[in-house]
């Protein structure tokens, strides 16, 4: 994994950790990430310093690996990426964001409707609207669109089961078997390019983030091969060992289709996303000589679980209004937080960022 798969990661188990999980959630980190790395390289004062925390990498370096991860997403055959900047007229950019930002991307805000076409147009009709809507004051947005399609090496096959569609299938070896943390089974399926989605789920008694958590962020304890080992498998949530017929071990999956679809509005969340200031005061010299703050911060994101792959969406965007003068005399500040459903997570393999994630909270009997 490199450091912004990394990085990533950690912001989407704390977004997540930050959520009640008590019904069928879903959230991009690889959507937000790079609009927070870029807003923490354009600012100042504590919001730099909010920023930075919350994307895990000093501000500078943050800027730098978002156009990154941008591209090296949109590079995927399975994937999309886009971002976008859009500026009412007489609001000036400063060059530091148009050089860290594709010049093709930036445009005049001039309606709602051109907003949600872009929306429309970068997720394939997936996400319709874009999530911060244009209000008179607002005088710039930002956005991310990140559109994902696989499908599976080793497909499903359908049984419908109470009005719900249940998968299952057969397949050789146990390397995609792992416990990450000592109490949570992970099973990853392998898509057929570079997108795998990892399942996760947890002890009985597990609560629902700390399972995210194992799945986004922990180490493997115990491989497919260890929980054989022995003449009984090792202990882990919901696996059983059956004897069948055969020359080699085989894993056998079955698992819920599922499809979700989430609306967050940011600022609810601003201490764990690191937007509290840049929301309160405001502070980005290096995104326009004009004062600005954040008036709305909002994702719509969606995921489908099926029987021959995995599709996701998400659109993440951030409003932005006139502020006060910043106040002078300002001191950065480096400031650090320690802060059976199941989850998942669709990672992008080359990087290990997690493109969705997200928990399934209603889980139909079966």
């Amino acid at each position: 994994m490199t450091d912004t798969g990394a990085a990533v990661s950690a912001l989407t188990a704390a977004w997540l950790r930050a959520l009640p999980l008590d019904e069928d959630t879903v959230v991009s980190g690889a959507g937000l990430w790079p609009l927070l790395g870029l807003l923490a390289g354009a600012a100042d004062g504590p919001a730099r310093a909010e920023l930075s925390a919350a994307v895990g990498l000093d501000a500078d370096v943050a800027a730098r690996a978002a156009g990154e991860l941008l591209a090296a997403l949109d590079a995927s055959p399975d994937i999309a990426a886009a971002s976008g900047t859009w500026v009412r007229p007489g609001v000036p950019l400063a060059d530091w964001w148009r050089a860290h930002v594709p010049a093709d991307s930036i445009g005049e805000l001039v309606s709602q409707q051109a907003l949600d076409d872009w929306a429309g147009e970068h997720t394939g009709g997936l996400i319709e609207r874009m999530p911060v809507r244009l209000a008179p004051q607002v005088r710039l947005v930002l956005a991310t669109a990140v559109v994902l399609r696989t499908t599976w090496r080793s497909p499903f096959r359908e049984i419908g089961h109470d009005g719900n569609t249940v998968l299952t299938r057969s397949t050789g070896g146990v390397e995609d078997v792992a416990v990450h943390s000592g109490r949570t089974t992970v099973i990853s399926v392998r898509g057929e390019q570079d997108v795998d989605v990892m399942l996760g789920i947890g002890a009985e008694d597990a609560a629902p983030a700390d399972v995210l958590t194992a799945l986004l962020t922990g180490e493997v304890s115990a491989t497919g091969e260890d929980l054989l080992a022995g003449p009984d498998p090792a202990p882990a949530p919901a696996l059983a060992l059956r004897t069948v017929t055969g020359h080699a071990p085989r894993t056998e999956l079955t698992v819920p289709a599922f499809e979700v679809r989430r609306t967050h509005d940011l600022l609810r969340h601003a201490d764990v996303l690191g937007l509290r200031s840049a929301a309160a005061d405001g502070g980005f010299p290096r995104l326009s000589p004009q004062p600005l703050r954040v008036d709305q911060a909002a994702q719509q994101v969606l995921a489908r679980f099926f029987a021959t792959g995995f599709e996701a969406a998400a659109v993440t965007s951030v409003g932005m209004r006139a502020s006060a003068m910043s106040r002078p005399g300002q001191t950065r500040v480096v400031s650090v937080r320690l802060d059976r459903p199941f989850g998942f997570a669709a990672v992008h393999r080359p990087t290990g960022v997690p493109v969705v994630a997200g928990w399934i909270a209603d889980v139909p009997e079966f």
